[in-house]
């Protein structure tokens, strides 16, 4: 059993190891500004209608890769605008450190 687990251990460092030293985050944030929609916002993947969630996401990811949110402007909408203008009030301790998460990433 020990010898399956490290087996399993290096398969996943083999395929893993490769992808991380090939990343490149000016191409990653140039794919995350092609994605972006008008509203500022991003699409789940699931469909292209922009949602908190995966715009809330995509924050963490810009700041993840070094970029700046408020440099993700589309006709004069960023992420951040977006989240702002369509967050509902947090009622929820979970959705109060989300928002406050993404605020304290995007150095807000």
């Amino acid at each position: 059993m020990r010898v399956r687990t490290i087996l399993v251990l290096v398969v996943v460092l083999l395929a893993v190891v490769p992808v991380s030293a090939a990343f490149e985050p000016n191409a990653a944030l140039d794919y995350l500004r092609s994605q972006q929609n008008a509203d500022g916002g991003f699409g789940s993947g699931f469909s292209p209608e922009s949602t908190l969630g995966a715009t809330a996401d995509v924050v963490l990811a810009i700041v993840s890769a070094g970029g700046d949110p408020a440099a993700f402007n589309r006709e004069g909408n960023t992420p951040l605008s977006y989240l702002v203008a369509r967050s509902p009030p947090a009622t929820t301790e979970g959705a109060l450190a989300a928002r406050a998460w993404t605020g304290v990433a995007a150095g807000r």
